[in-house]
């Protein structure tokens, strides 16, 4: 066991390095203003940072920002890309000439940027900008309007139409824009996009639902919330795709929509609204992890910025920003929401500022929101899912390695042959263990098999070779009793989400005591 914490220890810090290596590049090259920016992001404080506007325009808003915070994306007369270094700098015009409206999306490293343009004569021109080779236009259509991007940026999803049709797309540099199809295979539009460009979400047409798209299974409909018409729409997925999050008809209003979460344990479900005015709210995007959802919610005769996490619930940005003593806030009023960042420290707006003017921000997340729940010794415990009693989970929580370890009994994926004997327990049991860092609520563990061994008997061991090659487990916890486990072992071609709790609920007060230390 110490050699194999020993072994992924060394991995991550492999992967840290580069991320270490390259906060430290900008301080020396950029000076004061971003060694500002990336000492508040070490340290988690909240700030409100204006991020002005364009030549000639008196507003801006903006609509996605990179995972560190140094680069954010929007709309001022125009399409924008704003950096520490060079502030709001106008996006160049495509080569048909014509101006991008608009910036919807950008790449975690902040160096692809997706949006669209006015070509005349009602028809738009979604195109790809990349600081490497500059502005594409991905084609143009009556509808063409690019939504976003995956991680790395060679992934665009919106919508497009023809003369006959309105479909959501996915463009690749080998494919092309690709028509997803639709409800009554037309009628549809993409939002957002996986962190791998592999799932697609958005809406359906009117009457319809909101739609996750898999290669594998195509385009699915996700429902709505009860009470209400079907009519939904998601606009955010989380980097592996299994947390969606829009807005939807339900029982609280006829006509406005709710804020949804889904995810594929808990199907779809209503995160309320803010105090006063009338029952309404939409989300607009969610952190990687799925743990932060931000978008707008009615408080009266306007609609404001909210913050979702499972242990907060959903809560106005000024009031969390006002609270943490954040820097710049006095003066803004009437915030909106846009992004968030991956790793759900910076989220990006629009407000009216002090001088009355609707202008874009930047804000950092005070770590009573960013941290939320953490894996915590407190779940050392054994863990099951009710619908498949008998099988079940050790796991045990390393808090000064920040590692924990799982141990999986369960059975084979194939009864055994009736006459297959064995001298201790049944043919078909089957042990996974697994390992992997703690990141906040979250670990991501390399599943290794064992083999070759005899019972109490000092007999060599197999392992996977290489370590990892098994398959991966993402264990997941959103509170002290409850979490799920998303596994994919590639060696036998098997995926799936296991819901999980405990067995017995002893340990649970001692879990809540960690969690708010």
């Amino acid at each position: 066991m110490k050699y194999l914490f020993l072994k992924h220890l060394q991995k991550l810090c492999v992967i840290a390095m580069p991320h270490i290596r390259s906060l430290c590049t900008p301080c020396m090259a950029i000076g004061v203003c971003a060694l500002h920016i990336l000492l508040v992001s070490a340290t988690h404080a909240a700030e409100l940072i204006p991020l002005g506007f364009l030549p000639g325009a008196e507003w801006s808003d903006a609509s996605d920002v990179s995972d560190d915070g140094t680069v954010v994306v929007g709309s001022s007369s125009g399409g924008f890309r704003w950096t520490v270094e060079s502030g709001m700098v106008a996006l160049e015009d495509l080569p048909s000439g014509r101006s991008p409206r608009g910036a919807a999306g950008v790449s975690v490293d902040g160096n692809v940027v997706v949006g669209y343009a006015q070509t005349g004569r009602g028809r738009l021109e979604s195109y790809r900008w990349t600081l490497a080779g500059g502005m594409k236009g991905l084609g143009t259509l009556k509808d063409n309007v690019a939504n976003g991007v995956s991680a790395d940026g060679s992934v665009v999803v919106g919508s497009g139409s023809d003369l006959s049709s309105n479909q959501a797309y996915r463009w690749t540099r080998a494919d092309g824009r690709v028509g997803l199809g639709g409800c009554c295979d037309c009628c549809s539009g993409a939002n957002g996009v996986s962190a791998d460009g592999s799932v697609v979400v958005g809406r359906g047409n009117v009457g319809s639902g909101a739609f996750r798209w898999t290669s594998e299974e195509g385009m699915v409909e996700l429902g709505d919330l009860p009470g209400g018409d079907l009519h939904s729409d998601a606009r955010g997925v989380s980097a592996n795709g299994k947390v969606i999050v829009g807005g939807s008809r339900s029982s609280h209003s006829a006509l406005n929509l709710e804020a949804f979460r889904w995810t594929e344990a808990g199907g779809m479900v209503g995160l309320g609204d803010l105090p006063g005015g009338e029952f309404e709210s939409e989300a607009v995007a969610v952190s990687a992890d799925g743990s932060i959802v931000v978008g707008n919610s009615s408080t009266g005769s306007e609609s404001e910025f909210f913050v979702w996490t499972q242990d907060n619930g959903m809560q106005r940005l000024e009031d969390i920003l006002g609270a943490d003593g954040t820097t710049g806030i006095n003066g803004w009023s009437k915030l909106r929401a846009g992004g968030i960042s991956d790793n759900g420290q910076w989220v990006v707006g629009r407000g009216t500022n002090p001088s009355g003017f609707r202008e874009a921000f930047l804000a950092q997340l005070p770590d009573t929101v960013i941290l939320g729940f953490k894996i915590n010794p407190g779940l050392n415990d054994a863990w099951y899912n009710p619908d498949t009693s008998g099988q079940g989970f050790f796991i045990t929580v390393f808090p000064d390695l920040g590692f924990v370890s799982m141990a999986w009994f369960t059975y084979d994926t194939e009864l055994p042959a009736e006459d297959a004997t064995s001298n201790l327990g049944n043919p078909g049991h089957r042990w996974l263990t697994a390992v992997g860092p703690i990141e906040g609520n979250q670990a991501i563990m390399q599943i290794e098999m064992t083999s070759g061994g005899l019972f109490d008997a000092p007999t060599e061991i197999e392992r996977t070779d290489p370590a990892g090659s098994d398959g991966t487990i993402t264990l997941t916890f959103d509170n002290c009793n409850s979490g799920t486990i998303d596994y994919d072992i590639t060696s036998i071609n098997r995926q799936g989400t296991v819901p999980i709790r405990r067995v017995a609920d002893d340990n649970i007060v001692i879990c809540e005591a960690l969690s708010t230390d």
